[in-house]
């Protein structure tokens, strides 16, 4: 216990652990402070587009309004022109705060521009996008929820879930080796493993210690990011709601689940990666004892995972998938209510990892 509480003040009174802390919340307050002065260009962003689309069809229509007069070239002019129509009701809706009026006069047009491009029309839009875009859209009303900006919000559901987004997507991973990437290694390459040898311990106790202060510094760090943040949001945000959906799109079909669903799964795939990042990284600090080497095979170790498993498609996102919690949000958005899917087989891998890091070091000499 006296060497747990060693290693824990060790790292929590370092320079770098506060130095990542304190960039940490630079680094959401910044984003927080992006967010509210890109509110205003949020609608301007949204009119631009709207105008360019504007543009768009009335050019498309000029051009076939000149076109020798067929079938074809009647249907496209007839659905095109009810597209424009719809483009002039929705511009000044931009502004309104009357959202459920603007996101109907957005899937007015919507609607009116897919069966154009049925029949041949050209437009910008892909017709994959505009489908995505009713659905959500659709969803929202249905919901009686009021879109956000996904990038640029500063209600503090949607916020917290943009947080989320940069911490379980790696993020987590990245933090958690600046902090532990050495906390074996160290020992090594300045010669206190002799130290701790001589202690009346076992040598997996040393295990024990490391791999219980990393899980416990994991713990800390998400913590303190969503303590700030939701400090952060309650205070200068919006209120908002944790029901706001995120759309889970599959080959099959899409469906949603709430940003309450997404921070909790998000969070539970990430600690699983986690646990398993901490045993790998013991067990190769204990191989090449050197911190440069075991970090940067550790990263290897997880991108290349991460992309050999997606390479695979029977393989990918599945029961045999251990590194899907490598971008966990990314894979809850695509598997959605299936996310745990890799975690036993993480977790079985972090235990056998744990166990032979214990074994190496039982045969690991001070030198």
């Amino acid at each position: 216990m006296k060497f747990f509480i060693f290693e824990l003040k060790k790292t929590v009174f370092s320079r770098r652990f506060s130095y990542t802390l304190l960039v940490l919340f630079i680094f959401i307050l910044g984003l927080y402070l992006r967010n509210v002065a890109f509110q205003d260009l949020v609608v301007e962003e949204q009119e631009r587009q709207v105008t360019l689309y504007t543009q768009e069809a009335q050019s498309h229509l000029r051009v076939l309004t000149k076109a020798p007069e067929t079938e074809a070239i009647t249907e496209q002019i007839k659905y095109l022109a009810n597209a424009l129509n719809m483009l002039y009701e929705w511009k000044p809706l931009i502004k309104s705060e009357d959202w459920q009026a603007r996101l109907q006069a957005e899937n007015a047009f919507i609607s009116a521009i897919i069966p154009y491009k049925e029949v041949g029309g050209e437009f910008s839009l892909l017709t994959t996008d505009l489908n995505r875009t009713l659905v959500w859209n659709e969803h929202l009303l249905s919901q009686g929820i009021e879109p956000k900006s996904e990038n640029y919000s500063i209600t503090l559901p949607n916020f917290m879930k943009q947080i989320t987004d940069l911490y379980v997507n790696f993020g987590a991973i990245i933090l958690l080796l600046l902090i532990i990437g050495d906390m074996l290694t160290m020992e090594f390459e300045n010669g206190s493993i002799r130290l701790l040898y001589t202690q009346p311990l076992k040598k997996s106790s040393i295990i024990h210690v490391k791999w219980a202060s990393a899980a416990v510094f994991y713990i800390i760090i998400t913590a303190c990011l969503y303590v700030f943040t939701w400090l952060l949001g309650y205070i200068g945000g919006k209120s908002g709601t944790f029901l706001y959906p995120v759309m889970v799109e599959t080959k099959e079909n899409i469906s949603f689940i709430t940003i309450a669903q997404y921070v909790q799964w998000s969070l539970l795939s990430t600690t699983s990666i986690i646990l398993f990042v901490i045993s790998l990284c013991l067990l190769l600090s204990l191989i090449f004892k050197n911190s440069i080497i075991t970090l940067l095979s550790t990263v290897l170790i997880l991108i290349g995972g991460y992309f050999g498993m997606q390479a695979l498609p029977l393989i990918k996102n599945s029961w045999f998938d251990p590194f899907q919690s490598v971008l966990a949000g990314i894979s809850i958005q695509q598997v959605g209510s299936e996310w745990y899917y890799g975690i036993p087989i993480i977790i079985l891998l972090a235990i056998i990892l744990y166990w032979l890091s214990i074994v190496k070091i039982n045969r690991t000499s001070g030198s």
